[in-house]
């Protein structure tokens, strides 16, 4: 729940009887956890132990994280790890090795159950892109323009090949420079920021460009 509780209920109950007639069984709170999740929890998943049998909660948080909960849900620190996102969704492998979880930062990650390693799959921006762009004469790799954050992808094999984080900003315009030497961006701050793409770290900044956002910019033909 939003309280960062996982509650077990015990459905147990008696056949259908005549009105008038006493229920021996009814569905009962069963336990709960006593330490709570951050920001509550988003998704749960129930796994079965192959050791021991017993079935085991997955849960996932508000703030990221994803462990394992024994019958009685009480937390198993060696079967914990943090995310990128809050955890939005849970679904099992159909072996019980492993399972997906998807986060509110659309990231996807897949986690082995034994070792609690995630590994991430998939990841695209959470917010609206704004820009795209290709560097002159090539099409094997492109650059998007999103909310707080910039993102060189590879066309060919449909990955991210870097992130460049600009946290609470948004990015409303990209350009390249035709040597490919510098990713120039427009900022919902009114700075213009050009990184390299190869480490994404900053190159230059342009404060005060503009009083407001800048929404869109252009690269001369050649450099300097």
């Amino acid at each position: 729940n939003k309280t960062g509780e996982v509650i077990k209920f015990n459905i147990e109950r008696d056949d259908i009887k005549n009105f008038n007639e006493q229920e021996v069984h009814r569905p009962s709170l069963n336990c709960y956890n006593k330490e709570r999740f951050s920001k509550g929890v988003r998704a749960v998943a129930c796994v079965v132990n192959p050791t021991t049998g017993n079935t085991n909660v997955i849960a996932g948080s508000g703030d990221g994280t994803v462990q394992i909960l024994n019958p009685k849900l009480q937390p198993i620190p060696t079967h914990a790890a943090k995310l990128h996102g809050a955890v939005t969704s849970i679904a099992l492998h159909p072996d019980g090795k492993s399972f997906m979880a998807g986060t509110g930062l659309s990231q996807r990650y897949s986690v082995d159950v034994s070792t609690f390693t995630p590994e991430l799959r998939e990841t695209c921006h959470f917010g609206e892109i704004h820009d795209v762009k290709f560097p002159q004469k090539s099409s094997e790799i492109f650059v998007t323009a999103s909310e707080q954050d910039i993102r060189v992808w590879s066309a060919v094999y449909n990955t991210e090949l870097l992130r460049i984080n600009v946290p609470n900003l948004t990015c409303y315009a990209i350009d390249i420079t035709p040597s490919g030497g510098s990713i120039v961006s427009a900022w919902s701050d009114g700075k213009i920021r050009s990184f390299f793409p190869e480490s994404g770290k900053l190159q230059f900044m342009i404060p005060d460009a503009h009083n407001d956002a800048v929404s869109s910019l252009a690269i001369n033909n050649r450099d300097g």
